[in-house]
């Protein structure tokens, strides 16, 4: 840690800062909108995700390698099921 120290520089504390700004600049920009409810789901699938992995639950993660192969052809089957009842 104290070698991390020793050799920050300016240039990386200007880093920090643009990359805190642009992040609040985002957040400030998705708030109050459906895409804040989109991203908090997809940090929710993303927390269970790396909890599962570092518990390393083997019945979860064939579940989530099976899904990740069939989600396209499957959400393509509900479009096309949802325009042909129209």
């Amino acid at each position: 840690m104290l070698q991390a120290l020793s050799e920050f520089r300016w240039i990386d504390l200007i880093d920090i800062l643009i990359v805190a700004f642009v992040v609040y600049r985002l957040i400030l920009l998705v708030k109050g909108t459906r895409a804040e409810r989109m991203l908090w789901g997809l940090a929710v699938i993303v927390l269970v995700y790396f909890v599962s992995q570092f518990y390393s639950d083997n019945s979860n993660s064939g579940f989530s390698e099976g899904h990740k192969a069939g989600s396209g052809a499957g959400g393509q089957d509900l479009v096309l099921q949802q325009g042909a009842g129209s």
